[in-house]
């Protein structure tokens, strides 16, 4: 039940929308062609078909971050706590932020410099 948007967005691309293998209906924003926004959500269905017919195994939340490096994670989260990590949204104070930074270095290990 996969379709499209008749008109399009203020930004000139169309929204579209699928069901997922749950269920349940996702929308998301295609492409400034109404055509090929519709093969989009299509496909994105028959994908999610597949998985919830049991022909694909359901991909796991992990996959998406896998070959990514430990550093350049335990850089971005220093730097998400830095900026907005602690209470109300407000930065870490320099003692957590320190306790932070050595535990990530104790986690990282030999590849950490």
């Amino acid at each position: 039940m996969a379709g499209v948007r008749k008109k399009p967005e203020s930004n000139g691309k169309y929204r579209g929308w699928y069901v997922d293998a749950r269920g349940r209906r996702k929308t998301f924003t295609g492409t400034t062609k109404r055509a090929e926004t519709r093969r989009m959500a299509q496909s994105l269905e028959d994908k999610h078909l597949k998985v919830r017919l049991g022909y694909i195994a359901a991909p796991h939340p992990a996959e998406k971050h896998k070959n990514t490096p430990f550093r350049e994670i335990a850089d971005e989260y220093l730097d998400w706590g830095m900026a907005s990590g602690g209470r109300g949204g407000r930065p870490w104070g320099k003692t957590h932020a320190r306790e932070r930074k050595n535990k990530l270095k104790w986690w990282g290990g030999a590849s950490q410099a």
